[in-house]
């Protein structure tokens, strides 16, 4: 762009000069042309690198993977792993595979010089495979293995998302998606599937199943005797990397079968049914009290205890409490003298509210026992009587049955008597 007097002119031709300035405030990443390299033969070069950590421990306790790609016939071979530091172990294990497998020796590997695979490199050193590394925070040159690391991770979330299965399982839907994409038919490889550039033979097809999907296994050889049944309800969880069988995960035991001899039922996935039933809501269970068979003036509490809660589920009613009085003594009651207190013999929360905490001698329980009818006939050591039949014995008891919400006085061990070393223990009703 020039300037001639008063106008701008815009021309094609570049400057010659540069600017110093503009790189400063507008470097950016370039755009990186393909290298223009290309293999012969299966394991020239390998591409590799890690991902994780997972946000959660696998079901089986993995954290990490580790693939490995030929640039030759984009096969990937899958490894989880514990801890980065495995990544050398695992390496030597997959060097050992092909090897015998192929009758291949391993020629150059690309990472990205990250610290799992500084170790390695004083061993390609001395076993003569040649250590390709990329640039500092240049992923772009490894673009490969981190293309195939977003496919992993995304298809392997939407099969786990397909089927409802818990996050714990993204190690066997990881594994069974990487089983999948080597038996996939590719336009780099002329409509070939990895596989079989590798074998050299077709994949057979008609082995492949749904992922999540329910299936029956054949369990008969598991059981202790001849009327277990035959199978039990189970979850595919893909295929077994050492056997030619399916993994499946039994829903009762929690335990993983590999076998080939599997019935599937396709349509069904057992953890969206699963998801449901765990959703609903569980009603809360009242919390069960029962009283001491040995009292100790220890646990006398002065404190109000709480109401127990309402529970949703049953009809409301107004939340009472039981409050046994009891005339402590300097001898305990005998385990045969003490009975376990009605539900109906309550005080109103409003009541207790306005006369007040209990004195020292009174011992706050809560009962949940099933009221019984009859309670009086039924039990002998029960007896009621009407307030004024009553013959209370402290302050509290007197304040307490002299309310005109007094209904009825129970006395619990009727069989203590004034100057006795017994406890005596009056349950009062209120309307």
């Amino acid at each position: 762009m020039l300037v001639f007097g008063n106008k701008i002119v815009c021309t094609s031709r570049r400057s010659l000069t540069q600017c110093q300035a503009c790189p400063l405030g507008k470097s950016s990443r370039l755009s990186l042309r393909p290298t223009g390299h290309k293999t012969s033969a299966p394991l020239e070069l390998i591409f590799s690198d890690v991902w994780g950590p997972a946000p959660m421990f696998s079901s089986d306790g993995f954290r990490y993977f580790v693939i490995f790609i030929d640039a030759h016939t984009k096969h990937i071979w899958y490894y989880p792993l514990v801890a980065k530091s495995d990544v050398f172990s695992t390496f030597q294990r997959f060097q050992t595979l092909v090897k015998h497998q192929f009758s291949l020796k391993i020629k150059s590997v690309q990472t990205d010089w990250g610290g799992e695979y500084r170790k390695l490199n004083k061993f390609f050193q001395t076993i003569g495979i040649h250590h390709q590394l990329i640039c500092p925070h240049t992923h772009e040159q490894n673009d490969t293995v981190e293309h195939r690391h977003r496919h992993i991770v995304e298809t392997g979330l939407t099969f786990l998302g397909q089927c409802s299965a818990p996050l714990r399982f993204w190690n066997y839907a990881f594994e069974s998606l990487v089983y999948l994409i080597n038996r996939m038919p590719t336009l780099v490889l002329q409509n070939k599937s990895p596989f079989e550039c590798l074998f050299h033979r077709p994949p057979d097809y008609n082995f492949l199943r749904t992922f999540g999907c329910l299936c029956f296994s054949f369990l008969h050889p598991y059981h202790a005797h001849k009327l277990d049944f035959r199978s039990s309800p189970c979850v595919f969880l893909g295929y077994s990397s050492s056997h030619l069988g399916y993994r499946c995960f039994d829903l009762e035991s929690h335990r993983i079968y590999v076998s080939r001899q599997v019935r599937f039922h396709e349509t069904v996935f057992p953890f969206e049914k699963s998801e449901q039933v765990t959703s609903l809501p569980v009603p809360p269970t009242p919390p069960t009290y029962l009283p001491s068979l040995n009292p100790s003036p220890y646990f006398l509490s002065t404190t109000p205890q709480p109401a127990p809660p309402n529970n949703p589920i049953l009809p409301s009613t107004v939340p009472h409490q039981t409050i046994p009085l009891t005339i402590a003594s300097t001898t305990p009651s005998s385990p045969s003298h003490t009975a376990i207190l009605s539900p109906h013999a309550c005080l109103s929360n409003d009541y207790c509210a306005g006369i007040g905490s209990p004195s020292s001698d009174a011992h706050v329980l809560r009962s949940a026992a099933t009221e019984q009818s009859g309670s009086a006939a039924e039990h002998p050591s029960f007896a009621v009587t009407s307030p004024s039949s009553a013959v209370p014995t402290s302050d509290t008891t007197k304040r307490l049955m002299s309310s005109p919400k007094c209904r009825s006085v129970e006395i619990i061990n009727n069989s203590a008597r004034p100057g006795s070393n017994h406890r005596e223990v009056y349950c009062i009703n209120y309307s």
